[in-house]
């Protein structure tokens, strides 16, 4: 708003008019930047001062220049100042300039007060906002109307909130679900110990292996906990995939199924690869493969002996698609929604795992700018990832 009243106000006086900072930096000029006035030699101008304000008056070459500063708010220490620049050849222009002058003065002095105490209520708002927010009012948020500085300002700050809100609710309930699935395994090992203990002190030695192995196999669930966690916490720190490479996904994915045939031996499963994509993709192929990893490991793992396993590749109208579907009995859309949620699929089912894989391939591929659904179809249950190509 005050750029154009300075355009029209120098347009209208045939005067060159800007605002600067303490530094001599120009914010907002009525001309383009080569126009900018040079400044006036120290020996040729008679200066009249009065208070902060200076009006400057130079004769040289039979052209009259006319010069002014003016703090807009003194009381602020902003350094910001508002310039007048005019300059004319005949002596006439001097009475109509000095009348000019003045109002213009004080109608760009009048409204760049009023601008600069608008834009103080605005910032004394936001700040109380951030106060209270700060304060752990995390719903509260900054209220924001209109276009602006400080409503782009208020918009980001918001934004941040959203964010910061996220992780916190996400951080407490990994931190609940952590100790839920951390306590079990351990309330085991502390029970095969106790039980060790009273055996030796008897001098029984019956069993021990077996009891230590289901230490050990405690243990490596507690293991493979953290560093899933880990990995899930990575990714939830990052907004965007930064890691990229071209790679074709079909022979990805070719490549995994390679690491089930034991599965599929034994299971004795029956796998059908229907693969219509040959192009190549772009993006993290090792955050991929894990993503990948995780939806074929849960296939396999789910599936009954003598089950089916479907893989689908294909392209659709400009994106990669993946669709994994076994044999497994029809789920309620709750099961559905919540399938993607930490530690989720540990409590649906009694299988191993630490329930954060499809947390992670949830994150991985909507870094990737993809999506992922959980799905009853006729065939059965089915994951499908849908990632753009460009």
């Amino acid at each position: 708003e005050l750029q154009e009243i300075i355009t029209r106000t120098a347009e209208l006086y045939e005067a060159k008019i800007w605002i600067e900072d303490t530094v001599g930096t120009p914010l907002l000029e009525s001309f383009a930047p080569e126009e900018r006035p040079e400044k006036i030699p120290a020996d040729v101008y008679r200066k009249a001062i009065r208070g902060d304000v200076q009006i400057i008056h130079v004769l040289q070459d039979k052209i009259k220049r006319f010069y002014t500063s003016i703090p807009l708010d003194p009381e602020a220490g902003d350094g910001l100042s508002l310039h007048i620049f005019y300059q004319g050849m005949d002596d006439k222009y001097l009475s109509q300039f000095t009348i000019e002058l003045t109002a213009v003065i004080l109608i760009m002095v009048v409204l760049a007060l009023s601008l600069l105490q608008l834009i103080r209520l605005k910032v004394n708002r936001f700040r109380m906002s951030v106060v209270r927010i700060a304060d752990g009012d995390l719903d509260h948020r900054v209220d924001v109307k209109g276009r602006g500085v400080v409503e782009e300002l208020g918009r980001a700050f918001n934004s941040m909130t959203d964010k910061l809100q996220k992780m916190i609710n996400s951080s407490r309930e990994i931190t609940a679900n952590v100790s839920h699935e951390i306590r079990t395994p351990l309330g085991r090992i502390r029970v095969v110990e106790e039980l060790l203990r009273k055996q030796f002190n008897r001098g029984d030695f019956s069993g021990y292996e077996r009891h230590l192995d289901n230490i050990k196999e405690d243990i490596q669930i507690l293991d493979d906990l953290t560093g899933r966690l880990l990995e899930f916490v990575k990714l939830d720190s990052h907004e965007t995939i930064s890691r990229k490479e071209q790679f074709n996904p079909s022979d990805l994915i070719n490549d995994l199924l390679i690491r089930f045939e034991p599965v599929i031996e034994y299971k004795n499963l029956s796998v059908n690869k229907e693969i219509s994509f040959s192009s190549t993709f772009r993006g993290d192929k090792s955050a991929l493969t894990s993503a990948f990893l995780n939806i074929l490991d849960n296939a396999f793992k789910y599936t009954p002996r003598n089950g089916n396993i479907i893989v689908r590749i294909l392209s659709v109208d400009g994106f990669f698609e993946t669709s994994v579907i076994n044999t497994f009995n029809e789920m309620d859309q709750i099961q559905l929604d919540n399938i993607f949620k930490p530690f989720e699929r540990s409590r649906r089912s009694d299988a191993a795992g630490s329930g954060l894989g499809l947390a992670i391939t949830k994150k991985i591929i909507e870094k990737h700018g993809g999506k992922i659904n959980a799905l009853n179809s006729e065939e059965g249950f089915e994951i499908r990832v849908t990632l753009p190509l460009n």
